[in-house]
């Protein structure tokens, strides 16, 4: 119950989101996932306490926690046979970065020591970020990596009665009703669209791509429009930084 409580507070009691949640812990821990949990949102409200929670659950042994900034480094041993790995206060993932962290979900990852050639090991690790700024990640309309949970805005007071959160018999509880839950599979490769996913992905749209989707389709519904046309009229309407619109997206 005191799990309950605190999922009910974190999640603002969003019965969708904490099922989610508690989907993807189960797969952590019964197997892996291939999509990356995050939580983004304000400080003090619990998300740093959900990673201690996951930290108990699959043991320190198997758990490593990294601030945002180390995961630019080449070197990423510390990652090798680790089943949970939460990386916490992350800024901005793009570019190079992006395409780095793309190679988080994959069966083997190349791991690489300082001054040892580098070599192909499996891969046991679950990915769990956490952000105060919800433009840390740029997410593209086909994204299939980061499964983001709406989060409350309510700082979370830790007080005596929380600490049951980290009591072993309750975290072995805990563990049991998760190695025993009966997930939801598609989740194990299917991100999580949440109202946070879908509200980044529209901070992350460039303006002439706003335009698109809340202006342009509502004005030509029903006719045809070429590429080049479409690429001639978004440049007369002023729109900077176009490429080349593919056929794929429109």
């Amino acid at each position: 119950e005191i799990y309950s409580d605190f999922l009910n507070h974190l999640l603002d009691n969003r019965q969708n989101d904490i099922e989610y949640i508690l989907d993807w812990t189960a797969i952590s821990l019964q197997s892996r996932n291939l999509t990356y949990l995050v939580t983004a949102g304000q400080e003090g409200v619990g998300k740093g306490i959900f990673g201690k929670i996951l930290e108990l659950l699959h043991g320190s042994d198997n758990y490593l926690a990294i601030g945002g900034q180390s995961i630019k480094k080449q070197f990423n041993s510390q990652f090798h046979g680790k089943t949970l790995i939460y990386i916490n206060e992350i800024k901005d993932i793009s570019g190079d970065l992006d395409e780095k962290v793309k190679l988080f979900n994959e069966d083997h990852m190349e791991v690489e020591k300082k001054g040892i050639d580098s070599e192909t090991l499996r891969n046991y690790a679950n990915f769990y970020f956490s952000t105060n700024n919800l433009d840390a990640i740029k997410l593209s309309e086909n994204q299939r990596r980061y499964s983001f949970v709406d989060i409350t805005r309510t700082r979370f007071i830790f007080n005596d009665t929380w600490k049951e959160l980290y009591k072993s018999e309750n975290i072995n509880a805990l563990a049991s009703f998760l190695f025993n839950r009966e997930y939801n599979p598609k989740y194990i490769a299917t991100p999580y669209r949440s109202e946070t996913t879908q509200f980044i992905q529209t901070v992350n749209d460039q303006d002439w791509q706003i335009y698109i989707k809340e202006e342009l389709f509502t004005k030509y519904n029903g006719r045809n429009i070429t590429i080049s046309d479409l690429n001639k009229l978004l440049k007369f309407m002023g729109f900077k930084g176009i490429t080349h619109a593919r056929t794929k997206v429109y």
